[in-house]
């Protein structure tokens, strides 16, 4: 009889006592092991509207020849050190925003012709055609041919990776995190 009035006035009811006093603080943990290297220093632009401008010579005879199209794109962040160090690629988005369709310059298509390059220089990318490679709309109100840089600087890990393909918009596009 005394086992069973001791269990029985046993219970977990009651009410909550008031809150304690603030403990010491432990030892700080160890250091955790580093992380990847991320791809902080990446720089890269918007699709970029882009306006072609004929590049012309004009003769003795009076006549203009059309020798090709350029396009001068403003890139501050491009230094002599990215570019003697860094990896540059400027892509060309042929479908719309929606269906996007992106190859990597230069662009050299042997059914058309058409032959787009780009060169980098302190402060900004040339980009060179034999046709008017400009930005346009569609019919259906779509802006088509679109382009975008990239520019990663020397050491960091994005450039030093092995497995990506440069020339892979997706993959680039993946493994840099890049927005459209």
């Amino acid at each position: 009889m005394a086992i069973a009035f001791i269990v029985s006035s046993c219970s977990k009811e009651g009410k909550t006592g008031p809150q304690g006093e603030t403990g010491t603080t432990g030892a700080t943990g160890a250091t955790g092991p580093k992380g990847d290297a991320g791809t902080a220093n990446v720089i890269y632009s918007d699709w970029l509207t882009v306006a072609f401008l004929p590049d012309t010579i004009h003769n003795t005879d009076g006549t203009i020849d059309t020798l090709g199209f350029y396009a001068d794109l403003d890139v501050p962040k491009l230094d002599d050190a990215l570019i003697s160090t860094g990896e540059m690629k400027v892509y060309l988005n042929f479908g719309s925003a929606a269906t996007p369709i992106v190859t990597p310059l230069p662009y050299l298509n042997i059914y058309s012709s058409w032959n787009i390059t780009a060169t980098f220089f302190t402060g900004g990318i040339e980009l060179y055609s034999n046709g008017d490679a400009g930005t346009w709309t569609d019919g259906s109100g779509n802006v088509r041919w679109q382009y975008r840089y990239v520019l990663i600087p020397g050491g960091t890990e994005a450039r030093k990776a092995k497995t990506v393909d440069m020339s892979d918009y997706k993959a680039v596009k993946a493994w840099l995190g890049l927005k459209d």
